[in-house]
């Protein structure tokens, strides 16, 4: 029998051993503690705080959440820390849907390829609510946010954009595309791609209803980037289109429908990015396009020719040549002066950021080691409202700023998983969000976060002490009366109140007490609900879950194994009575019994390959069988028939001769005597085994086993080895 084989039998014999040792009785009964009973909702009140503002980063996560990375904020404003409800949006987007002066969030996924036939879907979120009523809306870090719109898309959409599309409406219209399901398509057509541009119903835009402005635009190229620009600076916008795969750039002026003003494709040279940008500080804006070239200028920056209606290069360094070529373009005026820089991250090898000042305003060419290929996309805005733009890139993995590129080329990292294809900004809260009362909480002492949820570890056994919180209002100044209750009314949990808060009216006082004294290890949930009689509070009922981890209790038996060594190995040889310490969590019930090494590694060697079954017969026999149908049979000591320690202790069963063992009450801590016999050794090296098992608060089996190696050595010589100290 090879050592593997050996050591898989002798593990799954364990666990059969650890399984039949859970199932003896209980030494003696613990008395169960008195519980905490869940507290008459009372009535009280809290106190306020302020709101932020400033530019913020959106992104989808790994996952397919949209979030708001909000990196700075101005003194006395708070951080946006939204995050889209649900998850598998795939495009995300900016614009002033609600025309309330500050920006919405539009973001399109879910659908399938068109052999599915599953409808994806459209939806804006306005995750800081300035206008309209906000009672009852909820609230993130207490910002009310709402969502204003949603529809159904007969496809899979992939690419979203926010602009102004039609001059006759105050607030930007949104553009989306999509994969068509078979139905979609027009009769005879083989497109398979759908562009449609929406805009507010109602001639005083809310954001809430939407109709169709250009219902279809239908071609055979798959987009996979959109981006918008006003390069005439007068009008409507213009649209870029880039199809990655097919290696094509159009752009287009959009009015009553789509009108292609520019359009270029290459298999060979594929183009593979678009912006638009004031890089030479003139009247109109200037297109960078980038190239998959390595031979030759990979980078162009046209400008628009009103004239021509056209883009050409007739510019100062318009085509610009590096090595990878840009494979991301975008702009940010770093330094205030007017114009934008342009920046772009090339990959493959040598994966670098590079920004390029082509104007006069003095700013040299930047430059940073990405030291990894995974950054994919990148955007600029004025994160800390200093009037000058920051720029972030994004990785799989993470987010990096760059807060001062006029100076230097220092960075903040934010460990942030993305999926490097949304990346956005824009500002959320120009005109900050609806004053009104909201709830918050936070522990006591701490800093200003709210907590969203309350957590508590202890061991099985232990009572843990009151923990205070704050109980706040985050939105307005005024005091919230208020009632409060537990969710379930857990009997592990006790709520406290002080009077004082009641009768003074001041900042309440939450005081929680997590007891696990008759629990068995696991996890636990309940809520605090705070609701207030105030219609007007945002977030009533204010909702804070709390998730509480019993662990198992410890049992630690010291030493860990016994050796008992007799020397010189003369007769007539003295029985010995070596301690073993039952420390851990006071109050763990355990059992003991002694089992004999040869019979176990008898039963083991009759087997061939591992135990696949095993059952005990009328006989007290354990019968364990090999995947081949062998059987080995083992006989087992008897059950202890255990009741309260009486006044000489307890004696656990063994089945070896020469070791016995007894201890106090089987409670820990507790203390267990082996008794050694040597007169009745096998052989000058016998060993055995002492199995302890704990009762259910120190976990299942064979989490709540310890096992113990008894080792008896009658030596007829030794050896003394030098120590050697350096």
């Amino acid at each position: 029998m090879n050592r593997q084989t050996r050591r898989s039998k002798q593990l799954a014999l364990l666990t059969l051993l650890t399984f039949l040792m859970a199932g003896l009785p209980a030494a003696v009964a613990l008395p169960k503690p008195a519980m905490a009973q869940s507290p008459t909702p009372a009535s009280v009140d809290a106190p306020a705080d302020e709101e932020p503002t400033d530019d913020e980063i959106v992104y989808i996560d790994d996952d397919g959440y949209i979030r708001v990375l909000d990196p700075y904020q101005l003194p006395g404003k708070r951080e946006i820390m939204w995050v889209s409800p649900d998850r598998g949006w795939r495009s995300a987007a900016l614009g002033d849907f609600n025309g309330d002066g500050d920006m919405e969030i539009v973001a399109v996924g879910g659908g399938s390829d068109d052999d599915n036939n599953d409808n994806g879907r459209l939806v804006i979120y306005d995750p800081v609510v300035s206008t309209g009523g906000t009672a009852g809306l909820p609230t993130i870090n207490g910002i009310p946010w709402e969502k204003l719109y949603e529809r159904s898309i007969d496809g899979k959409p992939t690419i979203v954009a926010g602009g102004n599309f039609d001059d006759n409406i105050d607030a930007d219209e949104i553009l989306f595309g999509y994969f068509m399901q078979d139905e979609a398509k027009l009769p005879g057509k083989d497109e398979i791609f759908r562009i449609t541009v929406i805009k507010n119903a109602n001639p005083v835009p809310d954001g809430r209803a939407w109709t169709d402005h250009i219902p279809r635009k239908d071609d055979g190229n798959e987009w996979s980037y959109v981006t918008v620009g006003n390069v005439d600076q007068q009008g409507t916008d213009e649209v870029a289109l880039l199809d990655e795969d097919g290696g094509e750039v159009n752009i287009f002026k959009i009015g009553a429908g789509f009108e292609r003003f520019f359009g270029e494709s290459s298999s060979s040279e594929p183009y593979r990015a678009v912006t638009f940008g004031n890089i030479y500080n003139q009247p109109n804006l200037q297109v960078p396009i980038s190239r998959n070239i390595s031979s030759r200028e990979n980078l162009y920056i046209y400008r628009y020719d009103p004239a021509k209606n056209d883009l050409d290069l007739e510019l100062p360094n318009s085509a610009l040549r590096f090595n990878p070529y840009p494979r991301f373009l975008w702009v940010a005026d770093v330094n205030g002066s007017g114009d934008d820089e342009l920046f772009f991250i090339r990959r493959d090898k040598d994966p670098r950021l590079v920004g390029i000042n082509v104007g006069n305003d003095g700013v040299i060419t930047l430059e940073d080691n990405l030291e990894t290929n995974d950054f994919r996309i990148g955007v600029g805005g004025d994160f800390d409202g200093d009037g000058k733009d920051e720029i972030a890139i994004a990785s799989k993995t993470h987010i990096w700023l760059y807060p001062e590129l006029d100076r230097n080329m220092n960075r903040d990292e934010y460990a942030l998983p993305t999926d490097r294809r949304t990346l956005q900004a824009g500002d959320l809260d120009a005109k900050g969000f609806l004053p009104g009362p909201a709830f918050g909480l936070r522990r006591l002492g701490g800093n200003d976060e709210n907590l969203e949820v309350i957590t508590e570890t202890l061991e099985t056994g232990l009572q843990g002490p009151a923990r205070g919180y704050e109980l706040r209002n985050i939105g307005s100044p005024a005091t919230i009366p208020f009632t409060y209750e537990v969710e379930g009314n857990p009997t592990w949990l006790a709520v406290n109140i002080p009077s004082n808060t009641i009768t003074d009216q001041a900042p309440a006082d939450v005081f929680l007490q997590f007891d696990a004294r008759n629990l068995l290890p696991g996890e636990y949930r309940a809520a605090l609900i705070f609701t207030s009689s105030n219609p007007d509070v945002l977030n009533s009922p204010f909702r804070v879950p709390i998730e509480f981890t019993v662990e198992p209790a410890a049992v630690l038996p010291n030493p860990e194994s016994v050796s008992v060594i007799y020397y010189p190995c003369t007769e007539p040889l003295e029985s010995r009575q070596p301690l073993i310490q039952m420390d851990g969590s006071p109050g763990v019930v355990y059992n003991a019994s002694i089992m004999d090494t040869p019979p176990i590694a008898a039963a083991l060697a009759a087997l061939n390959g591992e135990i696949v079954s095993a059952y005990i017969d009328d006989d007290g026999v354990l019968v364990m069988e090999d995947s081949a149908g062998q059987e080995s049979r083992l006989t087992l000591p008897a059950n202890p028939r255990l009741t309260a320690a009486g006044a000489d202790g307890i004696t656990w069963p063994s089945g070896s001769p020469w070791v016995s063992a007894a201890s106090e009450d089987g409670i820990i801590p507790d203390t267990i005597t082996l008794s050694v016999d040597p007169s009745m050794r096998r052989a000058d090296i016998d060993e055995a085994v002492l199995i302890v098992v704990a009762d259910k608060s120190a976990g299942a089996a064979p989490a709540n086993v310890r096992i113990i190696p008894i080792r008896l050595m009658c030596a007829k010589g030794q050896v003394n080895l030098p120590v050697v100290r350096r």
